[in-house]
């Protein structure tokens, strides 16, 4: 199983931001040799160790600060783009709003938000809502890819 902060198929919480605001992704790779993640950010861009991209390569033991500016109000996927991962639910959503007052990109003075994670072994219920955020199937349904 891969997981974003302990969840799949789109139901890591709360990942919600504002259109025009630049927002900082602190990505850490966990894991050994098999656990390369590819985190995708769809529809866009990042500027992540001096370069514009979409993507952010992780390798186990690393740790890249990617910097965005979401353009487009809505619901967006990030995901790993290693094939057995991504099927496996290593996606989650988050939303991009409209925000009021927004201000310009470059004249931004905000609080800034210090969140820890802490990583320690424990039954875990993956996927809390029941259902996969991204297509709505049922994550308990006998045969889904979350049944293994």
């Amino acid at each position: 199983m891969h997981a974003i902060n302990g969840f799949v198929f789109g139901n890591l919480p709360e990942l919600n931001m504002c259109a025009q605001r630049r927002v900082a992704w602190h990505l850490f790779g966990m894991g050994n040799e098999v656990d390369v993640h590819t985190a995708f950010f769809h529809g866009q861009m990042l500027t992540t160790r001096g370069h514009h991209t979409d993507v952010a390569q992780i390798f186990p033991a690393t740790f890249v600060t990617a910097e965005m500016v979401p353009w487009e109000p809505g619901t967006w996927l990030v995901s790993c783009q290693v094939n057995s991962h991504f099927r496996d639910g290593m996606q989650a959503l988050y939303k991009v709003k409209s925000c009021s007052m927004a201000h310009p990109v470059d004249l931004l003075t905000g609080k800034v938000r210090q969140y820890f994670i802490e990583a320690h072994e424990i039954q875990w219920n993956y996927g809390p809502m029941g259902h996969d955020g991204s297509t709505g199937k049922n994550l308990r349904e006998p045969g889904s890819i979350s049944d293994k």
